[in-house]
């Protein structure tokens, strides 16, 4: 049940007072309510509990009556809102900020030169969410720099671990973008794919018709395809590779295969190669009964590891 008005006794003054007398504080046993008359200035004192809380009127608005609670230091305190400018804030001791609600928490600006650091001992540090909830580290940053474990010298740094079904992305297959991975020189160190044998790399493509036997395709993992060749068997042909990646101290792994569209089962295999800065030249054989026919595409993958 709302308060009502209360009368104000004023110092005598005749005709007009003088000055009021103090503002009555008003004594419950129970909370105040936006519905509690009061005026600004004026206290409540809540009996509920013990020690009782204090409470005083700070203004009144559109009808409603904001009542706000009055805590001692060190004291607990229950705030609908807060607004603290410029600050600073300290806190200490266990904080929990929005366990239980359902609005949306903000921490931090973007603007000027702020910051944010969070901090941890020798506890856990733990950035969870729902089920299905998703997180998003420096979606906005598009010209700085993201670091994880970079003073980290021992323990392990682990992404995606409890991944059953899921997929797990690095870098960016646009643009110019560059994805390092490094593994210590050490006999312990190096890397380590561990697939099961899954393991995919897509190379880059190009393709070529006869009569030219040369394609030029300018990465460190590419395959050539030449088209409308007729290799006779035990025949020879020469094909050549120009390549910006290659250079005369590069390692480089080479194969070629051609498809049997056509039936006659030709094969081609490598004989011999030989390699400059830019060019690598591949001297083959059709190993195989017949010529090459119809659709029967010969195909030369190249690796250049450095």
């Amino acid at each position: 049940m709302a308060v009502g008005q209360e009368r104000l006794n004023t110092l005598s003054s005749w005709p007009n007072p003088a000055a009021t007398l103090p503002l009555p504080t008003l004594t419950y046993n129970r909370p105040p309510t936006n519905m509690d008359y009061g005026i600004p200035g004026q206290q409540w004192l809540d009996t509920s509990v013990i020690p009782s809380v204090m409470y005083y009127m700070s203004n009144n608005a559109a009808g409603l009556y904001n009542w706000i609670i009055l805590e001692t230091a060190g004291g607990a305190g229950v705030f609908s809102s807060l607004t603290v400018t410029p600050g600073p804030i300290s806190l200490n001791g266990t904080t929990t900020i929005n366990t239980s609600g359902t609005a949306t928490t903000t921490i931090g600006t973007v603007n000027g030169a702020s910051g944010i650091s969070l901090h941890v001992g020798t506890s856990n540090f733990s950035l969870t969410g729902a089920a299905t909830s998703n997180i998003t580290i420096g979606g906005s940053i598009t010209g700085g720099n993201i670091n994880l474990g970079n003073a980290l010298t021992t323990g392990t740094i682990t992404i995606g671990s409890s991944l059953s079904t899921g997929a797990l992305n690095l870098g960016n297959s646009t643009g110019s973008s560059l994805t390092s991975i490094y593994g210590g020189p050490a006999v312990a160190g190096g890397i380590f794919l561990g697939a099961g044998g899954f393991v995919k790399v897509t190379p880059a493509t190009t393709s070529v018709a006869s009569p030219a036997n040369g394609a030029t395709i300018n990465s460190r993992l590419c395959q050539a395809t030449f088209t409308g060749f007729t290799t006779a068997a035990a025949a020879t042909q020469v094909f050549v590779l120009t390549n910006s990646q290659i250079l005369a101290t590069s390692t480089v792994i080479v194969d070629i295969v051609n498809l049997n569209a056509s039936g006659n089962f030709a094969a081609m295999a490598i004989t011999g190669k030989y390699m400059v800065a830019g060019t690598l030249t591949i001297e083959t054989v059709n190993n195989g009964v017949g010529a090459l026919g119809a659709g029967d595409n010969v195909l030369i993958t190249a690796w250049i590891f450095n």
